[in-house]
């Protein structure tokens, strides 16, 4: 979908959104439809207000099941959206949640501490990707995540951040079942690796890990003491294209040769 098209959906969106909090039956007559929101948003300059009032209003939609909200390249502060992820509880019905932020400035710790008050989540889709975040940021955040105790799939993309490390991930879910965690483009080394032996998701079943673009060598420092989380998935892929594991063994190749 082009960014007209998606500018286009999301004036209509809003529009209906506007007319909803006035005539509910009128804007429902129109197709708005209160159980899902989408919007698109890609002007910087109105990024936090925008932000700010849709999350002063979010009280109304009591019936609202899915939510996405795409704010690139908005220049949204952290503290910003720790006030809006703190909201989203009062729309208690949210099953599935899409939040693009990328291009943001997020230095905030406690953004997702609220997160876990969604009981009825089920899919998050988190797109962080080029926000500034640092190895303690990610893991508090990851942490505060994995909380939410009816999440069944999770995806969250870290794109080119300043991660140096995989996260160690503390926090047990039961019920995470498909996991995907993107992690190109950062500066993790084999020296700074965490292990994922420590992943405790009994219920998993399907894990991605994209960590192209990076400076492993050697994967033995990932997969350290798996056999049990990698023995009870149906799916697993890891994606380590231009990564220097793969340049090393292109070399002992060409020197066998």
């Amino acid at each position: 979908m082009n960014q007209e098209i998606q500018n286009n959906q999301t004036n209509k969106s809003i529009k209906l959104l506007s007319l909803y909090l006035k005539d509910q039956k009128q804007a429902q007559k129109l197709g708005f439809n209160s159980t899902k929101i989408q919007l698109y948003l890609q002007q910087k300059n109105y990024g936090q207000a925008c932000l700010k009032n849709f999350q002063i209003y979010l009280v109304q939609f009591q019936n609202l099941k899915n939510l996405s909200l795409e704010m690139i390249n908005c220049k949204i502060q952290g503290q910003h959206l720790e006030q809006f992820v703190s909201s989203l509880h009062k729309c208690p019905n949210i099953k599935y949640l899409n939040l693009n932020f990328k291009l943001s400035y997020l230095q905030q710790k406690s953004i997702f501490s609220s997160i876990h008050k969604m009981q009825n989540l089920k899919s998050l889709k988190l797109n962080l990707s080029n926000c500034y975040i640092t190895d303690d940021i990610c893991q508090i955040m990851l942490d505060d995540i994995l909380k939410i105790s009816n999440l069944s799939k999770l995806l969250i993309d870290l794109d080119q951040n300043r991660l140096k490390s995989i996260p160690q991930l503390n926090q047990m879910n039961e019920n995470l079942k498909n996991f995907t965690i993107i992690l190109s483009q950062n500066n993790i080394k084999n020296s700074q690796q965490k292990q994922i032996n420590q992943w405790n998701f009994p219920s998993l079943k399907r894990l991605s890990i994209q960590l192209d673009n990076n400076e492993i060598s050697d994967t033995h420092f990932i997969f350290r003491n798996t056999e049990q989380i990698l023995n009870q998935l149906i799916f697993f892929e890891i994606d380590l294209r231009q990564s220097q594991f793969l340049f090393n063994i292109l070399n002992q190749i060409i020197l066998i040769i």
